[in-house]
């Protein structure tokens, strides 16, 4: 049979003498600061789950809508990106060739002709300029097919959008977004560190407390 265990030594308290010192955790701060830090440490982990909320939500949004779970864009998303580029290096590469004004309807038709070359594909390189050379060689042959009235509208309202591209918007605002979770994390950091507690001593009496260490 083992033997009792000693009870714990608890010092007497030097200020009135009657009480003990008994082991207790207590705040740093005071009341109020410890109030800051608790408005802090909240606010801090509501904003950064709605900061996370919005940042994995740019990743998930295409073209205006709400995409899948999976997050991958629509066709016609993925199509009007491709017209747009392939519109945008066409002219850049013929103002650069001749310094005039790039003929922008036959560039659109062109570029609707190597779209549907490559749809259904792997959108690699090879297959882009294998597609383009076909509709080139059907423009030389003039049988190229002219865009209907949907497919003009589309490039109209494709082409006269103004603004940065989409891919550039959304990355500004993932980076505005980390730049608001960093903060968050900080405001977080901050109100922790208000509200910690210490180990103290405080007497069972009169409530005096001394360190612990």
């Amino acid at each position: 049979m083992s033997p009792p265990m000693a009870p714990q030594y608890q010092p007497t308290c030097e200020n009135c003498h009657r009480g003990v010192l008994a082991p207790k955790k207590i705040y740093r701060m005071s009341s109020g600061v410890v109030t800051v830090g608790r408005f802090f440490l909240i606010g801090s982990i509501v904003g950064a789950i709605a900061s996370a909320l919005l940042f994995f939500g740019i990743f998930a949004y295409n073209g205006g809508k709400w995409s899948s779970v999976a997050g991958s864009p629509s066709q016609e998303d993925s199509d009007n990106k491709l017209r747009r580029i392939c519109v945008d290096r066409a002219v850049q590469t013929f103002q650069q060739a001749g310094g005039t004004s790039a003929p922008l309807p036959a560039i659109e038709q062109l570029c609707e002709c190597s779209l549907a070359g490559v749809r259904g594909t792997d959108y690699s390189d090879t297959a882009a300029m294998a597609a383009i050379q076909a509709c080139l060689q059907q423009k030389r042959d003039g049988t190229l097919a002219p865009l209907t009235q949907d497919q003009q509208d589309l490039y109209d309202n494709i082409m006269g959008q103004s603004g940065p591209p989409s891919d550039a918007a959304e990355q500004a605002a993932l980076e505005k977004l980390a730049g608001i979770l960093g903060a968050f994390f900080g405001a977080g950091l901050m109100g922790w560190l208000l509200i910690l507690k210490k180990r103290v001593l405080q007497c069972t009496v009169c409530g005096a407390t001394v360190s612990a260490s």
